[in-house]
């Protein structure tokens, strides 16, 4: 006598279940493939001796083999006064004398080293980057808006800060790495209560 089996035929799976977990599987290469590309492309840089600032306060930008070229430092002014662009009667501004930058950076991802007095601290209490405002003569980034008296709130500004990738380098310095577009740019380093001098120095340099 013949045994009999049964054959169980797997259930088909839907063609929009199945183009949905190709398109997640799909998805999820890409991004492990964009993150080993981008650990490839810095991974090298963290690795070799880059040399830190002599002083604190020092900012440097970093090349691909390991060079740094310092940026410029230039001395800024604290202004307040009427912001149109805020609706504001009393803005805080940064002001820089000249409408552009004599360093030029290519834009895309860029390394900074900044050299610190204590590299255990938030690098974004005391590291800001700024982009500003183009004018004929000066480049300007509003910082607050003082609406004391009126029915409008005070508040900080964060439109022309840029955020940025932060790791600890040397005995203490930070390794910034940062995506840039092109634009004229400052690094302004706060004092150790998180306020900057009414006349700060700004680490500037030009994106192109």
């Amino acid at each position: 006598m013949f045994n009999h089996y049964k054959t169980e035929v797997p259930n088909r799976i839907k063609p929009g279940k199945y183009i949905m977990k190709l398109i997640k599987q799909m998805s999820k290469m890409f991004c492990l493939s964009a993150m080993f590309v981008l650990c490839m492309s810095l991974g090298p840089l963290y690795a070799q001796t880059i040399q830190e600032p002599d002083f604190i306060g020092g900012v440097v930008c970093v090349n691909s083999d390991s060079s740094t070229v310092p940026l410029n430092k230039e001395f800024g002014e604290l202004r307040s006064g009427t912001s149109w662009k805020y609706n504001s009667w009393n803005a805080l501004s940064l002001y820089v004398d000249g409408a552009t930058s004599s360093l030029t950076l290519k834009s895309g991802r860029n390394i900074f080293l900044i050299k610190v007095a204590d590299n255990n601290l938030d690098p974004s209490y005391t590291i800001t980057l700024l982009r500003f405002d183009r004018k004929s003569s000066s480049r300007r980034a509003v910082l607050s808006l003082d609406n004391s008296g009126t029915i409008m709130a005070s508040k900080t500004i964060s439109d022309y800060k840029v955020m940025f990738d932060a790791q600890k380098y040397g005995k203490s310095s930070y390794l910034i790495s940062v995506f840039l577009e092109k634009g004229e740019y400052g690094v302004v380093l706060a004092k150790p209560d998180g306020t900057i001098d009414e006349h700060p120095i700004v680490h500037c340099f030009t994106i192109k």
